[in-house]
This record gives structure tokens, C-alpha cells and sequence, in this order.
């Protein structure tokens, strides 16, 4: 620090020098402020040490989580049984319907056979009965006529054999469908020799065989008709 200096001249001439000027007094020096203390941490948690389970809970944690899982798959299960039951009745209903659909085509093609058989049957056997009919008539009156009706009647024998084997006969006059073809192949038969005799003994011959014919389809007519239900008048 400079001390400056003042010359005083004194008496004798000689200065000395002055004295200092007093100095100005000095500041207190500032409180010092103390830093603000960190907070102090957090005492960490104690350290917790594993427990190891008894096997007792452990068993008893598995079986808990078993069953949680088992109860879905037993539900499941338990559908799909039911299921299979629905599905095994509805299969089974399935297949009444089918033996009904069954027995009842069957019983429609049963019926459309035997309406078939009626209708050849009854057309025919009526036939043969007009033609027995007139022919009676007119053989007795021996009228020129006669002939004519013998033929008639032959060919209408024809055409009844030709229409029952074409017809399929049901069941139940299977037996007697057969006996009916049996007589009218005879009465066939007996009316190509009667046309065919020469002479006496031929023409006898010829009218015996018509004759057991004739008893052979009465017989047959009666049989077919018990069979249908129906009685027809035999020839």
C-alpha cells in the first residue's frame, strides 16, 4: 500500500511527514450463510431372505393349479360327450326315417303292382266272360256267328296270357297268378286243335281238353280273386 505523504513545512524548515488519515473502519464481514444439508437417503428395505416353500405347499399349489386347468378340459369334455350323444340319436332318427321311406316306397311300388295286376286281371277276365257269353248265345241259336265268337274268344285268351306275364303280380297272388297262366296256356292249347281236327276222333279229343281247360280256369279265376280280395265269377 502507497502511503502518500504530505510535506508540512515547519518552522525550521523541514517538513515531516503527515500523518495517515484514519481509516475508514472495515465492514464486518458477512455472516456465512452454512450450505443447506442433503437429506439424508431413504434407509433401503431390509433384505429379505428366499423362503423355500415346504413341499406340503408346493404339492398343494401344483394340485390348486391342476384343477384350475382340469375343470376348462373337463367342461369341454363334457360338451363334446353331448355332443356325440345328440349326434348319435339324431343318426338313429335318421335311420327310422330312412326304414320308413323305405317300407313306404315299397308299399307304393307294392300298390302301383297290384293296380297294375288289378287292371289287367279284371279288363281280361271280363273279356272272357262277354265272350263266353255270346258264344253260348249264339251256338245254342247256331247261328252263322258262332264261329266268328269261338274265334273271338281264342284270341281275347291270347291277349289275357300275353297281359298277366307283362304284368308283374304281387306277392300275395303270386301262387295264384301262376295257375291262372297254367289254364289259359291250356285253353290255348285246346282251342289250336279244336280249329285244327279232321275227324271225329280229333274233334272228341280237342273238346275234352277244352272242357278240362274250362275247369282249370274256374279254378284259377277263383283262386286269383280269393287272393285279391275279390271274388270273379268263373267262366
Amino acid at each position: 500500500m502507497t502511503l502518500l505523504y504530505k510535506q508540512t513545512y515547519l518552522g525550521d524548515g523541514v517538513s515531516s511527514p503527515a500523518p495517515d488519515a484514519p481509516r475508514p473502519p472495515e465492514a464486518p464481514p458477512a455472516p456465512e450463510t452454512p450450505a443447506p444439508e442433503a437429506a439424508p437417503a431413504p434407509p433401503s428395505p431390509p433384505r429379505r431372505h428366499r423362503r423355500w416353500l415346504p413341499p406340503a405347499m408346493v404339492a398343494a399349489a401344483g394340485l390348486v393349479a391342476v384343477t384350475m386347468l382340469a375343470v376348462p378340459l373337463v367342461n369341454a369334455n363334457g360338451q363334446l360327450k353331448r355332443a356325440n350323444t345328440a349326434q348319435a340319436t339324431t343318426q338313429g332318427q335318421l335311420a327310422k326315417a330312412r326304414a320308413g321311406l323305405a317300407r313306404a316306397n315299397q308299399e307304393v311300388a307294392a300298390r302301383k303292382a297290384l293296380g297294375a295286376y288289378l287292371q289287367v286281371y279284371f279288363t281280361d277276365d271280363g273279356r272272357i266272360l262277354q265272350d263266353q257269353s255270346r258264344l253260348n248265345r249264339d251256338c245254342d241259336a247256331k247261328l252263322p256267328v258262332c264261329g266268328y265268337d269261338f274265334s273271338a274268344m281264342q284270341s281275347d285268351f291270347q291277349t289275357f296270357q300275353d297281359d298277366r306275364s307283362h304284368a308283374s303280380a304281387p306277392a300275395t297272388v303270386s301262387a295264384a297268378d301262376a295257375q291262372l297262366g297254367a289254364a289259359l296256356s291250356q285253353y290255348i292249347t285246346a282251342f289250336r286243335e279244336l280249329n285244327l281236327a279232321h275227324s271225329p276222333a280229333e274233334l272228341a279229343d280237342a273238346q275234352a281238353k277244352l272242357t278240362a281247360a274250362q275247369a282249370a280256369f274256374a279254378t284259377a279265376v277263383t283262386e286269383v280273386g280269393a287272393a285279391l280280395g275279390t271274388q270273379s265269377s268263373p267262366v
